[in-house]
Formats: structure tokens, C-alpha cells, sequence
């Protein structure tokens, strides 16, 4: 019995080894405003939904999915202030890019960088 007790525990870890479990986006506010960030466009404004990025901080937070879905990230200033950054890619071009947001404030005005590549432009028939 021992024997398949320690089959399944090495089957498991197998499994959720080999899984892909996200990232971690990191997200770096050098403003002195407070931002929110929300994952879904129809969300941004709810204060529920609102991930609050206090200003002068820096933390990475665990985003759960696999390479290939896509995943938002929509910053605003406070819960229902201007949108400062919008931008959609799959997980494994988040990872690719780094994982990494940055908000600066240069001349009054919010300054968004990441590592993604720049969107391919839609030909135009």
C-alpha cells in the first residue's frame, strides 16, 4: 500500500511540475500618484476589482496561467482616474518580455515601459 501511496505522490508532483504555473508580473511605480491596475477592461472603474499600486512601490504578483492565454494589464490613476497603460499579450510573451511594468512620471506626465514588443501593425487592404 506504501508503495502506491508513494507512485501517486511521485505521478502528482510529475504532473504539476510539468505545468505551467504563470508568472509573476512585476510592477514598479516610481509616480507619487496611487494607480490601479485591473486585468479586464470591463472591470476598470469597480473599486473591487481595483489592485491598488501604492506610490513609490515595487512588487511582483502572482498571475496564474498558462503560455498561451492572454492576459490584460490596465493601469489607471485611482479607481476611476485617466487609463495610463493598456496592453494584452499571452503569458509566455509576459515572461519573454521579463514580466515587468514600470510607471514613471516625467514633466507631469505618466511614462509606462515594459519589455513587450510593439504591436504588429493590421495591414491595411
Amino acid at each position: 500500500m506504501r508503495w502506491l501511496l508513494g507512485a501517486l505522490l511521485i505521478a502528482c508532483a510529475a504532473v504539476f511540475t510539468g505545468c505551467d504555473p504563470g508568472i509573476g508580473l512585476e510592477i514598479v511605480n516610481n509616480t507619487s500618484s496611487t494607480l490601479c491596475w485591473y486585468e479586464d477592461q470591463d472591470r476598470v472603474g469597480d473599486p473591487d476589482h481595483c489592485v491598488e499600486i501604492l506610490p513609490k512601490f515595487q512588487a511582483t504578483y502572482a498571475v496564474l496561467c498558462l503560455s498561451d492565454y492572454e492576459r490584460s494589464a490596465i493601469f489607471t490613476v485611482g479607481v476611476t482616474g485617466e487609463q495610463i497603460y493598456n496592453r494584452t499579450a499571452t503569458c509566455g510573451e509576459w515572461k519573454d518580455a521579463g514580466s515587468k511594468v514600470t510607471i514613471d512620471q516625467i514633466d507631469g506626465k505618466f511614462v509606462v515601459t515594459d519589455g513587450l514588443p510593439e504591436p504588429t501593425p493590421t495591414p491595411t487592404p
